[in-house]
């Protein structure tokens, strides 16, 4: 790996995450040095105990975030590719299915991201109760998975995929309902969001395209995204479907252990576990196809094997630093600031520039934006993407950090119902491609900064008001708001597009007039 390519995404990373660190830094001078910013009874919004592990994991999070994309790059993205041609030259409609699902769900269950929220409200479903959720979203994750290739092999419109979907999704949700447990509303369109996150987006991209591109004909660049946007249908109907199992469970009272009660719990060797859980299942699965199918020569499955490497190394460096740095600062945080009512305007204004940190810091994000660059031919920049992305992302931690505060009886299902039915009548006057891209990227947003600082931020606060069901329901809202951004955007191109369209057409009809007379 060229020295200049790893300094440069080190610098990428570090200009990422650097506004986050200046924000909470500035928050904890003023508080712990003046008497503007307390919590009721004069504490500071944030303690030394958990400000100096926060710095030290903000440098330690660059460093793995740099390591785990420079793996991505060697690893995911080729093993992705790889598979995706090969499945695809099968031309078996029989042999995909059966790889898909199976894939599909192991990379789902082992998800770092699912396995964190489903430690958060796995106890609602009693002993193994995160292992359930893990595996009834995974389950459904590798179904909608082999929908979304079928789809791309058989060059169906991904809007009436979203559409059919979300009716059937809106549909469970109404007659479910928010009375009696509607904190599980929340948590399924939660676990939607999480489902999708750095193990898995630079590979199910890389896939996607990969099958797209070996089909061939129209609509490639479009039919190489939508994808993850499929499989992030799967967990709101599956754990919808499980609320009617468990209807009378409430979401259970949740503890956000600190730095250093974490370190005592063994972290350290629980994260080796996880990231193992997260990586291996794509790394073992690909040493087997391989084996069977493609045959790489030793030098091409050296490389890819020495990028998976860097994937683990990293992503277990990026996971433990947002762990022991975000967790216990969030719900310290958001507890304390909920506590005084003359500081809540702090917390509306901190979740505006959250939106901006979470998207910059996000390195699935960073993945993202840059294939959609490159598949795009360059029609969609990465810097316009995330100023979109940044946008959708603070409205909605925003608009939920404002119903916590302000609106506490009122459920989010009342907020998802207009977004998701806003964002399907808006598909109808998108270009294809920015559906596709603006329902990855909803997926995409809500990643593991949003799973490890926005949620503790809000069960900080929601604890403090003693409303713990409210806890839930920010990831999902992450997810949502997003989608429509990108639309808007894409309308925007669509515009834009025929005001030149139609210059052109009147330059050419004006010429022939003239050459005429």
């Amino acid at each position: 790996m060229h020295t200049n390519k790893i300094y440069k995404k080190f610098l990428e990373t570090f200009l990422a995450i650097l506004p986050m660190v200046f924000i909470i830094t500035l928050i904890y001078l003023i508080s712990a040095f003046s008497n503007l910013l307390k919590s009721s009874d004069g504490k500071q919004l944030i303690s030394l105990e958990t400000f100096i592990p926060f710095i030290i994991c903000s440098f330690t999070l660059v460093i793995g975030s740099t390591i785990f994309q420079l793996g991505a790059d060697n690893a995911l993205h080729k093993v992705g590719t790889l598979i995706g041609q090969h499945i695809t030259q099968k031309r078996s409609i029989f042999f995909l299915s059966i790889v898909t699902i199976f894939l599909g769900t192991l990379i789902s269950i082992a998800e770092p991201d699912l396995a964190i929220l489903g430690d958060v409200v796995g106890k609602s479903f009693g002993n193994g109760g995160d292992w359930i959720v893990r595996i009834i979203a995974g389950i459904g994750v590798g179904i909608f998975l082999v929908i979304g290739l079928i789809r791309i092999m058989t060059q169906k419109s991904i809007k009436y995929v979203f559409l059919g979907g979300y009716i059937l999704i809106l549909g469970i949700a109404a007659i479910f309902g928010p009375k009696d447990g509607q904190s599980f509303l929340s948590v399924a369109y939660d676990t939607s969001g999480v489902t999708t996150g750095p193990a898995t987006v630079p590979f199910v991209i890389s896939f996607g395209a990969a099958v797209a591109s070996a089909r061939g004909g129209k609509d490639t660049a479009s039919d190489s995204f939508g994808l993850s946007g499929i499989m992030s249908l799967a967990p709101v109907l599956t754990m919808l479907l499980l609320c009617f199992s468990y209807p009378k469970c409430n979401i259970a009272e949740v503890d956000i252990p600190t730095c250093l009660d974490q370190i005592k719990s063994g972290i350290f060797w629980e994260m080796i576990i996880d990231v193992c859980y997260g990586v291996g299942p794509i790394f073992l699965f690909f040493l087997i196809y391989n084996w069977i199918f493609i045959k790489l020569n030793r030098a091409r499955l050296f490389q890819i094997i020495v990028g998976f490497i860097f994937v683990f190394i990293g992503l277990y460096i990026f996971l433990i630093s947002a762990s022991l740095g975000l967790k216990g600062l969030g719900k310290e945080f958001g507890h304390n600031t909920t506590s005084n009512p003359e500081i809540h305007y702090l917390l509306i204004i901190f979740g505006l520039l959250t939106g901006i940190i979470i998207v910059m810091g996000e390195p699935s994000i960073q993945i993202l934006s840059k294939q959609v660059e490159e598949i795009s031919g360059g029609m969609i920049k990465k810097k316009t993407l995330m100023i979109a992305l940044s946008i959708g992302v603070g409205t909605a931690i925003t608009l939920e950090l404002a119903r916590n505060l302000f609106w506490n009886g009122f459920s989010s299902y009342y907020l998802f119902i207009p977004i998701y039915v806003i964002a399907l009548i808006l598909m109808f006057f998108v270009p294809d491609i920015y559906t596709a891209i603006a329902f990855d990227s909803g997926g995409i947003a809500s990643g593991t900064i949003s799973v490890c600082l926005v949620m503790p931020i809000v069960i900080g606060m929601v604890t403090c008001q003693q409303h713990i069901d409210n806890g839930f329901g920010i990831i999902g809202m992450v997810s949502a708001f997003p989608i429509i951004c990108i639309q808007i955007l894409g309308i925007n191109a669509k515009i834009k597009n025929n005001v030149l369209l139609k210059k052109a057409r009147n330059k050419i009809y004006n010429k022939t007039i003239e050459q005429q007379f």
